[in-house]
């Protein structure tokens, strides 16, 4: 009898164990499904949060293209230079808050007009650098890549060809684009109150906008402070070469520190005319 009764323990133990096993081996798996789920909800959510803030973007670039289109046209008919023109360049130029000048300059690149005055000194100067020559040979719109401009923002210049009433090509009218300006005003509202940020970079590495201000400028493909970040460097060529994608990689919470974070990323194309540049949105792992 005791030996049954140990028998029937003995049963009663290993069935125990075994479904205790299968417990946790379900609760494991429940575990990982629910994280599983987590992801991909988030990729989803990034991809609809990355698509609005592309979309936001390239309408405020477009909006500028139509205002410089549609200033080029009226100085057609009043000339590069004089009362008339810089009415119509001071009216443009408080149309948008995200342009920081506005000047003109003749075919052979000489500025003949710039507002606001402060910078009326430009006056006179023959321009050089290539991607204005580029608006004189090919007579149509132009976009350069971003530069640090005097006043110390990330900006980039904006070329539209002007031609008079006969159809006769007299030069060009030029904005000063703030675009880390228009990046943060733009996209900082589609992300509020979440854990997203938003990074913009050149095809080049050159980061034209980052939610750490100090970044901006800095080369990410190039420039030594960013040599040890082995991941961070593959995922920034990777989007130098493909304009979309997604990737994962570890990087310090302050440039340089010790505390370490782990991100992932989507990134998709912005830019006009003959620029493109990758808009990042970058969520904490």
């Amino acid at each position: 009898m005791v030996s049954r009764s140990k028998f029937l323990f003995a049963i009663l133990a290993v069935a125990l164990i075994v479904m205790v096993s299968v417990s946790f081996v379900q609760l494991d798996s429940n575990s990982k499904l629910r994280n599983d789920n987590a992801a991909s909800a988030t990729k989803v959510e990034m991809s609809s949060l990355l698509a609005e803030g592309q979309s936001a973007v390239q309408k405020e670039m477009l909006e500028i293209r139509s205002l410089t289109r549609d200033l080029a046209s009226g100085l057609g008919q009043v000339g590069l230079n004089g009362t008339d023109a810089r009415e119509k360049m001071r009216a443009a130029l408080a149309h948008n808050g995200f342009i920081i000048d506005i000047l003109t300059y003749d075919v052979n690149g000489t500025v003949q007009a710039v507002v606001p005055s402060t910078y009326s000194n430009l006056e006179g100067v023959t321009l050089t650098d290539a991607w204005t020559k580029m608006v004189l040979q090919n007579r149509t719109p132009v976009m350069s890549d971003t530069f640090l401009a005097k006043e110390h923002v990330r900006a980039a210049g904006y070329g539209y060809p002007v031609f008079n009433g006969d159809g006769v090509f007299i030069g060009a009218v030029s904005p000063l684009i703030d675009l880390a300006e228009l990046m943060n005003s733009t996209l900082s509202a589609i992300s509020f109150g979440t854990q997203y940020t938003w990074m913009a970079m050149q095809l080049d590495g050159v980061i034209i906008f980052d939610a750490d201000a100090s970044q901006i400028g800095m080369n990410t493909l190039t420039d030594p402070s960013f040599a040890n970040y082995t991941q961070l460097l593959a995922v920034a060529q990777k989007a130098a070469n493909e304009g979309s994608g997604y990737g994962t990689y570890t990087f310090t919470v302050e440039l340089g520190g010790k505390q370490v974070v782990s991100k992932e990323c989507l990134w998709l194309t912005i830019g006009m005319e003959t620029v493109q540049w990758r808009l990042f949105l970058l969520h904490p792992l």
